[in-house]
């Protein structure tokens, strides 16, 4: 059975720059899609590259090696990046609190980061429904438990526009209500 994994990279030293350009990603996400045959989701942010995929194994030292070999270069060597590699959905739940937990505290940058994520999706929502939708699904989870944490309120409001936002550029109207209905927070236990 294919399991929802996760690969992500990040440089040591947070900038407020992409580790990997719009055109070496495009490179890095056709290879990858080629050699991997699955379902395939690459998020590009300032915080770092994500690489969501569906398999029944994992894929991690394929990924790695086909990001050092775009990523490295003269700016940045195999040393200077961290690497995660979470190949179950109660691994992806932790590596989520802790994301939305250092994002509440920098309510600037998880702007940044809704914004960057928000166009990124609804680029690759028409290529990649299934992944996408198990991610809202675990995002909305995993932040609707952390809504008593100090400055998460402040947040709620950006994380239903992102939700609305996406929404709206990736399904028909009558589609939109009925999602909108479901996921509405008058719903969560």
């Amino acid at each position: 059975m294919d399991t929802i994994r996760m690969v992500s990279f990040s440089t040591k030293n947070l900038k407020r720059e992409l580790i990997i350009s719009s055109k070496q990603l495009e490179s890095f996400q056709l290879f990858l899609k080629d050699l991997i045959k699955n379902k395939l989701l690459i998020i590009n942010t300032n915080l770092g590259v994500e690489i969501y995929y569906y398999a029944p194994v994992s894929c991690e030292y394929l990924i790695q090696d086909v990001f050092f070999l775009i990523a490295c270069n003269s700016k940045y060597e195999r040393k200077d990046f961290i690497v995660k590699s979470l190949n179950s959905e109660a691994e992806l739940k932790v590596e989520i609190n802790a994301l939305f937990i250092r994002l509440c505290r920098n309510p600037l940058l998880f702007k940044s980061y809704l914004k960057s994520i928000t166009n990124q999706i609804n680029n690759n929502y028409h290529k990649n429904p299934e992944i996408i939708d198990a991610l809202f699904k675990l995002w909305k989870k995993q932040f609707l438990k952390l809504k008593d944490i100090k400055g998460m309120h402040k947040l709620m409001p950006l994380l239903i526009r992102f939700q609305d936002e996406s929404l709206e550029k990736n399904y028909n109207p009558v589609l939109q209500s009925l999602l909108k209905q479901a996921v509405s927070l008058n719903r969560v236990n």
